[in-house]
């Protein structure tokens, strides 16, 4: 996403408030919340400070009548993130009932790698949205400038700003942990994972491997000695370094994928080789990127992303921030829940 020329912000934030009261950003919010316990000298000193600077409460307009409450949610709408679908749309679905339930309207607003922040952020001022849900975008300058406007930000299902913004996501340290340890139940010990170069997604790529690899550790005391990290595109590259490890004199009885997305592909290429899953080797991926519901989707074992839990905690995070906005970062963690299909044999 492009960083272009500043933002054509609203004058009057709650940082700039605070500042010309000489107290926190926190203390300003109770005073204009009407929470807190706050003396009335200073509660009269930023008020007056406020309406100095033409400050105006989220979801009102200038002229102070409330406008129809609205809450946008930010998501990548493009070729590159399409096979995430199944991830995104019932995490959408449970954050739109939730929000309507509360009276809210929600509005989606499309997202490309090119978009200008100057534009996504004019988007979202013109829909005239009190907060924003942003589900895998991670875009610390645009978050800034939403917040110095008085617009709380919720980012979903990204660990990138875990330090900056709050977030809520899925564990994929603990969920790749335990999909080894029940690999491990099941008696294998020599288990091969296999992740993919993924731009922008470094911490996902790390937590995954790290939980894989801790339970390595705990089970065997050693460190994993079997890992590929591949070109999602380059099904070649990936078939000729699958095959140098199935020929090892000490074969991996299972793989570890990255995701579901390329368990996928493994999965055929273990079947071009006149190999059978599980019966040779077993496989488990975090997911569901896949759509199980089609007969013709290989079934494979995952460690699922409860996306509708996503949603659900989403909203309630939502709404405790812009009823009382946060004076440190959160960022909350979702299990994730084995779904057996069948990929992976007992050999123990």
């Amino acid at each position: 996403m492009k960083s272009d020329l500043p933002l054509n912000k609203p004058k009057a934030t709650l940082k700039n408030i605070a500042e010309a009261s000489g107290v926190s950003v926190a203390t300003v919010s109770f005073v204009l919340s009407g929470k807190g316990n706050i003396s009335k000298v200073m509660s009269d000193k930023v008020k007056s400070i406020a309406a100095e600077l033409g400050y105006v409460r989220p979801g009102k307009g200038r002229s102070g009548q409330m406008q129809k409450k609205t809450l946008a949610i930010l998501t990548y709408i493009n070729k590159e993130w399409a096979y995430a679908w199944n991830i995104i749309t019932p995490i959408i679905n449970a954050i739109e009932q939730n929000n309507t339930g509360r009276g809210y309207a929600t509005v989606i607003i499309p997202v490309q790698d090119s978009s200008e922040n100057s534009k996504i952020y004019q988007s979202i001022i013109d829909a005239g949205v009190c907060a924003v849900y942003s589900i895998h975008v991670a875009n610390a300058t645009l978050f800034q400038s939403l917040e110095e406007a008085n617009i709380p930000v919720l980012v979903i299902n990204s660990n990138e700003l875990n330090n900056t913004v709050c977030t809520v996501c899925s564990d994929d340290f603990e969920g790749a942990y335990e999909g080894t340890k029940f690999l491990i139940s099941r008696g294998h010990e020599h288990i091969l994972y296999i992740d993919y170069f993924r731009e922008g997604q470094n911490t996902v790529i790390s937590d995954r491997f790290i939980g894989f690899k801790k339970a390595i550790q705990e089970s065997f005391q050693r460190e994993p000695v079997n890992h590929i990290t591949t070109d999602l595109f380059d099904v070649e590259m990936l078939r000729s370094e699958l095959m140098i490890h199935l020929h090892k004199p000490v074969k991996p009885t299972a793989i570890f994928a990255h995701d579901d997305r390329l368990a996928e592909i493994i999965f055929y290429l273990i079947r071009n080789e006149g190999l059978n899953i599980p019966e040779d080797i077993s496989i488990i991926a975090p997911g569901d990127v896949l759509d199980y519901s089609n007969p013709m989707t290989p079934q494979i074992t995952t460690m699922s992303i409860q996306t509708t839990v996503l949603g659900n905690i989403s909203t309630e995070k939502m709404f405790n921030l812009m009823d009382k906005p946060a004076e440190d970062i959160h960022g909350l963690k979702v299990s994730q829940k084995l779904v057996d299909r069948g990929s992976v044999r007992d050999i123990g």
